[in-house]
Order: structure tokens, then C-alpha cells, then sequence
């Protein structure tokens, strides 16, 4: 082999070497236990959970639950809770909540037409009415109690300060006062429609609910806060005895 040829493949095999020991291969791998750290303080920090506060006042809404007795006529609904409260904390792990509740409906409902009229019975009676749509408004007041049952554990471990981001025990009772809205009726016999309205002061026949739940609270940063509860709830309906539901009840919305 000449010399120069030889040299050369030399010259290749020292580079080839040189390249292939100089370059390396790096793995890194997040630590779990940062990571879960990190967004452990990050939940703290949107939900307050290291800020004192002592009041709340809540502005909320919800998509509503409708606690009528179901017609199997309805063809449209819907609807939406509204909430304007003060929650006012009596010690660390126990609160007092007032305030007003709303609840907004707008319904149509399937009308059948009728041949025939009933014997003895005019067309123009309302016994032929049926409602063909309506809205109403329906205002409640509210007065309760939350337990913060773990809130004084979760302080004592520096997880929490006095404040509402917690879970809670709620007992509570509502009392409708004020009722309105409007709508329209359907003639079934002479295809008439007719518009109505109306202004119902319910403290004249009082029909409180009480109930009794199991709610996780949380405050959303500076101005927000969510509110889910859920537990038996017993209706007084006056002169027709009780009636008892699993009502979940849901917020969202601006606090202060």
C-alpha cells in the first residue's frame, strides 16, 4: 500500500473516533414530587386557601332544578338559580349564611285540539284552557348554618387559614315570599289564546324547605367562588302534608 493512501486511512479512522467518544447522549426526567408540589401551590393560590377572610358575599348563578311536579306535557324548559348572599364566619369552622334565592322558568308545553265539547260544559269555559307558555319568577329567602368540619385540622397543619375554601356540613331552610310571571293559555275547543299575568305574595301560605347536605366550597382568586351541595331536603306544601328529594344545588359566580 503507498504510503499516502495509508496515511489518509489513518487520518479517517483518528476523526471517526474522536466524533463517535465526543458525542453524548443526555436524558433528564421531571421529578414527580416538584411537580406535584408546584400545583399544590398553584391550587393554593387560585383558591385563597392562605388568605383570612371572615366574610363572604356571594352573587351566584346556576342553571336550574326544577322542584314542580313534572308534566308529562312539557315540551321546552328552562331555567336558571340565582343566589345573593352573605356568609358570616360565628368561629373558624362555623358560619352563618342569609340571603335570597331566585329561580327563573320559561316552559312551552304540547297542545292537543278537541272535536267535540263536553256535555254540559261552554266552549268559552276555561275548563278548556291549557297553558301554551309561561315564565315566571320565583323569590325565596334563606337562612343556615355550615360546618367546616376539617377546616380546624387543615389550619393546625398550616394547609388553610380562617376562610371558605373548605368542605362543609350545611343545615338550612328556605321560605318562597314572592312569586310573578306571565303567559299564555290555548282554548282546546275554540283555538282562542289568551294572555295572562300575575303577582303572588306566598307568605300567605307558607311551604319552608329544609335541608340538610354535604357541600364543597372553594373561593376562585380575588372575586370568584363555586358552591355544590347535595342532601334530603323536606317541602312543606301546606294542607298536603310533605314531600321529601335528594336536592343538589350548584354556584358559580362573584365574591367578595
Amino acid at each position: 500500500m503507498k504510503p499516502t493512501l495509508l496515511f489518509f486511512l489513518l487520518c479517517s479512522c483518528a476523526v471517526n473516533a474522536q466524533t463517535t467518544d465526543s458525542t453524548r447522549i443526555e436524558h433528564t426526567t421531571e421529578d414527580p414530587a416538584v411537580s406535584a408540589s408546584e400545583f399544590k401551590r398553584l391550587v393554593r393560590y387560585i383558591t385563597r386557601a392562605d388568605v383570612e377572610e371572615k366574610t363572604l358575599i356571594k352573587l351566584g348563578f346556576w342553571p336550574s332544578t326544577d322542584r314542580r311536579p313534572t308534566y308529562e306535557n312539557r315540551t321546552f324548559g328552562i331555567g336558571l338559580n340565582l343566589d345573593v348572599s352573605i356568609e358570616q364566619k360565628i368561629t373558624p369552622a362555623l358560619s352563618f349564611v342569609a340571603g335570597v334565592t331566585g329561580l327563573a322558568r320559561y316552559e312551552t308545553y304540547r297542545i292537543t285540539k278537541l272535536i267535540n265539547p263536553v256535555p254540559g260544559i261552554p266552549p268559552t269555559s276555561t275548563y278548556y284552557d291549557r297553558l301554551e307558555w309561561g315564565r315566571d319568577i320565583e323569590l325565596s329567602a334563606r337562612l343556615g348554618f355550615r360546618y367546616y368540619y376539617n377546616l380546624l385540622a387543615r389550619m393546625r397543619k398550616g394547609l388553610s387559614a380562617n376562610n371558605f375554601s373548605a368542605n362543609y356540613i350545611a343545615a338550612q331552610v328556605s321560605e318562597p315570599f314572592l312569586q310573578f310571571g306571565d303567559g299564555e293559555v290555548y282554548n282546546r275547543l275554540t283555538e282562542d289564546r289568551r294572555r295572562y299575568s300575575f303577582r303572588d305574595n306566598l307568605l300567605g301560605d307558607p311551604q319552608p324547605r329544609i335541608l340538610v347536605g354535604y357541600g364543597i366550597q372553594r373561593r376562585l382568586g380575588r372575586s370568584g367562588f363555586f358552591d355544590i351541595n347535595a342532601g334530603p331536603e323536606i317541602i312543606f306544601t301546606g294542607g298536603s302534608g310533605t314531600r321529601t328529594s335528594l336536592q343538589i344545588n350548584a354556584l358559580i359566580g362573584l365574591g367578595w
